[in-house]
């Protein structure tokens, strides 16, 4: 999935009233489109649980908590309908022909064309769509097309060839509807903000509890307003800082291989934080440290597989961090202190 920073979400929709952006259309320079823009789809499940009998060990991991298609939060965040179209993507069989000539009647007419200019337009492949997003749709033909608000609920679906005319009137009927939800949104949206920024502040100054408490306000509060996804953002970031700083704990203890688990959840995090950047900036260190540690742990029974295996970390033109020159350090020691004639390893008096 693309990476969206939090950051640049935020500042997009300050920037513009959601309001403003559903009233107005998009003002295309030049000529006309002469297709729908689509957008390909992106299926998310959640990840599996842990198998029966087996528990479940280290922070809990980031990700969905229910099936579903990425680009629908993205519409969600810019205040804008969507229209989710999943389709048979090859012209054989039923299915094929029934969305070639869905697409010949309905998709290219240059009424609809012009509206979906209104709309998020997502194109998903039920060929390839995971059965469990299909489930969570009620995909059961194809084509089935879904319009959606900026609440991400559906609210109405076309499954079969209609009158362009008839499409185009849920097409309008969507945008309207999307429309008067916003502009219930705006009336709240001075409260939602407000919280967030005490979150915020709460978050900054490291009071972690108290930004989450206030984060789930917005959440319960929001009645769908998009800025729920920013405080369900927030809770996320908060979670990723709460488990680096775990991690960070752990490097300056020495536990390398622990802290690596951790700063490697924080790492994959798909959105853009603070402490990403720092998670992936340590990650280095632990990888050599373990490794690191392995190779001194050779050394009494294995010297040259020690020294091999700590000039490997000298070599690593990649990593100039503290353990290159640890292990350069030890392989001097190792080739002092190894008795050639038993072939083993012998610390000198003075060490």
């Amino acid at each position: 999935m693309r990476v969206i920073s939090i950051e640049g979400l935020l500042a997009a929709l300050s920037a513009v009233g959601l309001a403003a952006v559903a009233r107005a259309a998009p003002q295309q320079a030049g000529k006309p489109p002469s297709a729908i823009g689509w957008v390909e789809g992106t299926p998310v499940l959640p990840l599996p649980p842990p198998p029966p009998g087996q528990a479940a060990t280290g922070p809990p991991p980031a990700g969905p908590k229910e099936p579903g298609i990425a680009e629908t939060e993205v519409a969600a965040r810019r205040g804008m309908p969507a229209i989710l179209y999943f389709h048979w993507p090859v012209s054989d069989g039923p299915a094929g022909v029934a969305c070639a000539t869905f697409s010949v009647e309905i998709l290219r007419d240059p009424n609809v064309i012009a509206l979906s200019q209104q709309f998020v337009c997502i194109r998903v492949s039920g060929k390839t769509c995971p059965r469990p997003v299909l489930a969570k749709y009620g995909v059961a033909k194809f084509p089935t097309v879904h319009f959606l608000v900026c609440t991400q609920k559906v609210l109405s679906t076309v499954t079969s060839e209609k009158k362009p005319e008839h499409f185009l009137e849920t097409m309008q009927a969507a945008i309207a509807t999307n429309r008067r939800i916003l502009e219930a949104f705006e009336e709240r949206r001075g409260q939602l903000k407000a919280l967030l920024g005490k979150g915020d502040e709460a978050k900054d100054k490291g009071r972690y509890a108290e930004a989450v408490k206030l984060y789930e306000r917005v959440i319960a509060t929001s009645g769908g307003d998009p800025l729920e996804l920013d405080a369900r953002l927030r809770i996320e970031e908060v979670r990723m800082i709460g488990i680096f700083e775990e991690g960070e704990t752990l490097v300056k203890d020495g536990k390398y291989e622990e802290a690596r688990g951790r700063l490697q959840v924080v790492a994959d995090f798909e959105l853009s934080c603070r402490v990403r950047d720092k998670a992936r900036a340590l990650l280095p260190d632990c990888d050599m440290a373990v490794q690191f540690s392995r190779a001194v742990a050779l050394r009494r029974t294995d010297p040259l597989a020690a020294i091999e295996a700590l000039g490997k970390i000298a070599a690593n033109e990649e990593y100039e961090g503290p353990f290159k020159a640890k292990a350069e350090a030890m392989i001097v020691e190792i080739k002092e202190s190894w008795d050639k004639k038993s072939r083993s390893y012998r610390p000198s008096e003075r060490r």
